[in-house]
């Protein structure tokens, strides 16, 4: 659209609009528009937030090590590293392995922490733990911290910017969680993996461009025996993150895609476990 078509729809809405909202100027131009009906929004700093990870990692984690990061107009994404941590925590892994049919071991992951979040009410601000494989593909495990861009508006609730503070402490406590979770998937057997990839993949609508190598992976390790735990499926699908982005995939997708292979934790899994022969759905 013309730039003077939008201004003029841009100020023809806001003649009507009720109540308060929320103007972004970047540059001179309007970058975000959001509506504060309810007094509840508030815009957590970037600066501030980026202070309080790096405190919280050097407090805790040694001396984490930045890898990569990038801030444009609806999105800030930021990776570092634990090394003076992954003997600890890949203990913890090793432990929750040990009574496991995986095929997998988690002697070379690297633990890592994935910071995130917008100023244009898009994303809450995240800090996700994170394993790194030895391929560089980085997988997550759980939730994380995840605190929407709100001010306290009753006595006893906590500012965003405080909450976060709060939460960023628990980062350490949540790579020992993901222990439980770890233990279980590595001890779930799953008797028609290429099945159950497939079947997942359909469900979730990731392309098959992206999960086919994947598929073709879990055919290979489970040449010799047809049984492979969950925790191995799992790790061959965060592999279609890193073949996303290897192929020249945008951010957006590659986002998408490690939301959409994370979602894959909360599934049945036995419901995608069948014989026969499972066709990709429509996700091309």
């Amino acid at each position: 659209m013309p730039v003077s078509l939008l201004s003029e729809t841009l100020n023809n809405g806001l003649t009507v609009a009720r109540g308060y909202s929320l103007m972004l100027e970047r540059f001179g131009k309007v970058s975000a528009l959001h509506s504060d009906a309810n007094g509840g929004y508030r815009i957590m700093p970037i600066s501030e937030l980026l202070d309080i990870t790096t405190n919280a990692l050097n407090n805790r984690f040694g001396v984490p090590d930045f890898k990569y990061g990038f801030n444009r107009h609806d999105l800030t994404y930021c990776i570092w590293e634990l090394p003076d941590k992954q003997s600890e925590i890949i203990d913890v892994y090793q432990k929750a392995l040990s009574n496991a049919v995986s095929h997998n071991f988690a002697i070379n992951f690297m633990p890592a922490v994935r910071f995130s979040s917008s100023d244009t009410a898009t994303s809450s601000a995240a800090l996700i733990p994170l394993f790194k494989l030895p391929s560089g593909t980085y997988f997550r495990l759980g939730e994380g911290v995840q605190v929407q861009h709100k001010r306290s508006v009753r006595q006893f609730t906590k500012d965003g910017i405080e909450l976060f503070m709060d939460r960023s402490s628990e980062l350490f406590a949540m790579f020992c969680e993901c222990a439980d979770i770890i233990k279980k998937m590595a001890e779930t057997e799953i008797y028609n993996p290429v099945n159950c990839l497939v079947g997942i993949c359909n469900k979730l609508r990731i392309p098959k461009k992206y999960a086919d190598v994947s598929r073709e992976e879990v055919e290979r390790f489970t040449i010799n025996n047809p049984i492979c735990s969950m925790h191995d499926l799992y790790l061959s699908m965060a592999e279609i993150v890193g073949y996303a982005s290897r192929t020249g995939a945008t951010q957006n997708t590659i986002l998408l895609l490690e939301e959409n292979v994370a979602k894959v934790l909360s599934l049945d899994w036995k419901e995608f476990d069948i014989g026969g022969v499972v066709a990709w759905g429509g996700a091309a």
